[in-house]
């Protein structure tokens, strides 16, 4: 899961293996205000994102607005899971 956190104005990612049941160990050179650096961390971990989910984040992350839980596919399409809701500070 790739996403922004909108109270610290931080992005965060969450990488789940059902491979093992291991917690995942928090990373001390963390960047949290990079997407670039998750990008880094995804294909380290040889995971394939396709960009729209950066550039979706990238504008999530300028807006004032609940962020929806989108299913980004590699071969471009896109799945709304939860839609976006106007929040209540919109306009502050």
């Amino acid at each position: 899961m790739l996403g922004y956190e909108r109270p610290l104005r931080e992005f965060f990612l969450q990488i789940i293996s059902t491979a093992d049941n291991t917690m995942p160990l928090a990373d001390p050179n963390c960047e949290p205000e990079s997407l670039e650096y998750y990008r880094k961390v995804l294909r380290d971990h040889g995971i394939t994102v396709p960009d729209s989910l950066f550039h979706e984040i990238e504008k999530e992350s300028q807006r004032f607005a609940i962020d929806p839980v989108v299913e980004h596919f590699t071969n471009g399409c896109q799945r709304v899971i939860v839609a976006r809701l106007p929040s209540r500070d919109r306009g502050k």
